[in-house]
């Protein structure tokens, strides 16, 4: 009898011995999370990343992060967390300039945006915003492309690639003559468009609206097949006389390729939560953007379906990869 008491006490010193292992002494997420967001503090991408830090540290029970890495046109953050552990503890918030357009307009990047990452989630689809100057004499994109043919030259700013092929496939439909000024984010383009340095932005709607509804700048036309809600009364591009114009931004989550399904998983969870629970809606409405979330593998599919779809726009903006 006493062999048996001791035996069983022996069991259960075992079973506690592995419930207090690594496993369960490192619940996931071990450390504090980081958002590493590709673009400056105030664009859409870090409005959204951190409306995630905010709802997921909660659910996730953990500290979250959110690091602004802006430099080549994204590239600069991408190539920090392909580098990064693979513990899910660092997560890229982006958007499609670094997983779908870069590939387009880069001979050689630093990063692999397929082999590289473990796709996460989709997170929300963003319209753009074809936004000029207050005292440019265009007040409909007819007019812009007007001032814009040569021998004139209308100068536009770009703070990602959506910006930069919006605005050169309009160039293109237009017969347009552009120089382009490049920024590490379309708020800080913005901020000079006010001033009047440049002409006009195509920047994503969470980034222009503010300045809109303010009346600092004008908005002529938006770049979705349907009109925006919050801008009811601006036409889409298509409305305004440029035919199958149709260029709309998304943001996505992804972790270092390798990191385990399990941690995928969970991430992919607690964004589904933060975008779908029902007190965000006002939060997207805010925006102009809707929640577009997926499961990691719809993803990677839609990934390298709209890097061929960017590949199209690149071809169409007629411009020369770097």
């Amino acid at each position: 009898m006493v062999r048996r008491a001791l035996a069983g006490l022996g069991l259960l010193a075992a079973l506690a011995a592995f419930a207090s292992g690594p496993a369960a002494a490192e619940p996931y997420p071990a450390r504090t999370v980081t958002f590493v967001v590709p673009f400056a503090a105030g664009s859409a991408t870090d409005s959204m990343a951190r409306f995630l830090a905010d709802r997921m540290a909660k659910d996730l029970a953990t500290n979250i992060v959110v690091e602004n890495k802006p430099g080549a046109n994204g590239s600069l953050a991408a190539r920090a967390v392909a580098d990064g552990p693979q513990d899910g503890s660092v997560v890229l918030v982006t958007s499609n300039s670094t997983h779908a357009s870069n590939a387009n307009l880069y001979k050689k990047l630093s990063y692999d945006p397929v082999a590289d990452f473990a796709p996460v989630a989709r997170i929300v689809r963003l319209p753009l915003a074809l936004i000029v100057r207050p005292d440019l004499k265009a007040t409909t994109v007819a007019e812009l492309m007007a001032l814009g043919r040569p021998p004139a030259m209308l100068s536009y700013g770009s703070g990602n690639a959506s910006s930069q092929v919006a605005a050169e496939v309009l160039a293109k439909a237009g017969g347009m003559r552009l120089t382009r000024v490049p920024y590490q984010g379309n708020n800080r383009a913005i901020i000079d468009l006010m001033a009047n340095r440049i002409d006009f932005v195509v920047a994503d709607l969470p980034t222009a609206l503010p300045q809109i509804e303010a009346k600092a700048v004008r908005a002529l036309a938006v770049t979705t097949a349907q009109r925006v809600g919050q801008l009811a009364e601006v036409p889409t591009m298509q409305e305004a006389g440029v035919p199958d114009y149709e260029i709309i931004g998304w943001l996505a989550a992804f972790s270092r390729a390798g990191t385990r399904p399990e941690l995928v998983a969970r991430l992919n969870a607690g964004i589904l939560k933060a975008i779908n629970a029902p007190d965000a809606e006002p939060f997207f409405r805010s925006i102009g953007g809707e929640p577009f979330g997926s499961t990691p593998a719809e993803l990677g599919a839609f990934v390298q379906s709209e890097t061929a779809k960017w590949a199209t726009y690149v071809a169409v903006s007629g411009i020369e990869k770097q």
